[in-house]
């Protein structure tokens, strides 16, 4: 770090991570998802198993997912009409 009065300072530090991305589907069908931890101490990290689960988890809840459709498509309805 350094700051415009002339103070300069810095430490070290590690950290650990662990990501997986799932795919699931086919064709137009396919879904991703992922799932991510990091901690200071990598002892306190979930297993890759479990960072994995939660990512295919994730992933197989997208299968079949739709867009919702734009606001101006939706039934209209006046401004009148809608509770305020």
């Amino acid at each position: 770090m350094q700051a415009s009065n002339g103070f300069s300072a810095g430490y070290a530090r590690s950290g650990f991570s662990v990501s997986s991305v799932a795919i699931a589907g086919e064709g137009l069908g396919m879904e991703r998802d992922w799932a991510g931890e990091s901690r200071v101490f990598r002892s306190d990290l979930p297993s890759p198993e479990v960072i994995g689960r939660l990512a295919g988890e994730r992933t197989v809840a997208r299968l079949g997912a739709r867009k919702p459709r734009p606001a101006h498509s939706r039934s209209s309805t006046t401004s009148a009409s809608r509770a305020v």
